[in-house]
């Protein structure tokens, strides 16, 4: 046997060639992971851009076709024009939480303000700073761990 081979049983590998191959994928490891914060940092601004922009296409679409809607008018003389939902009538609101409890009311009330597009547009913007800030925070865990 030669001094750089070791006996492991039925497998016999040389000691050079695993330090050697050990060494080169510690390289290989430590050159890929350090694009990992560029990484993440571009991809947090992306997703911040993108949200923040798309965000502001849906308010302006949605304020845009709500200016474009005409109020219903009656012609029999009905006293409701259309601007009470029945989500804010007392019956229907009790009727709500008997039936489906408060969680029910709850999630009422969130597809009312679902409709409208300021809520919308809130809620896609507020998403997509939450994962940038995630990918922000992660990119500078990884850069100073190294």
């Amino acid at each position: 046997m030669n001094e750089a081979t070791e006996n492991f049983g039925p497998f016999e590998r040389s000691l050079e060639i695993c330090y050697s191959s050990c060494v080169n994928d510690n390289v290989a490891i430590s050159n890929s992971s350090s694009n990992h914060p560029a990484v993440l940092n571009k991809v947090g601004l992306i997703v911040l851009l993108v949200g923040l922009v798309s965000a502001l296409v849906v308010y302006w679409v949605g304020q845009n076709r709500a200016a474009r809607q005409q109020p219903a008018t009656t012609a029999d003389g009905e006293w409701r024009d259309g601007s009470l939902s029945t989500v804010d009538s007392k019956i229907a609101n009790r009727d709500i939480e008997l039936y489906g409890g408060p969680v029910e009311m709850l999630m009422v009330r969130f597809d009312e303000a679902m409709k409208h597009p300021e809520w919308q547009a809130v809620i896609i913007a507020a998403v997509s700073t939450l994962i940038a800030l995630a990918c922000f925070l992660a990119a500078r865990n990884l850069s100073t761990a190294r």
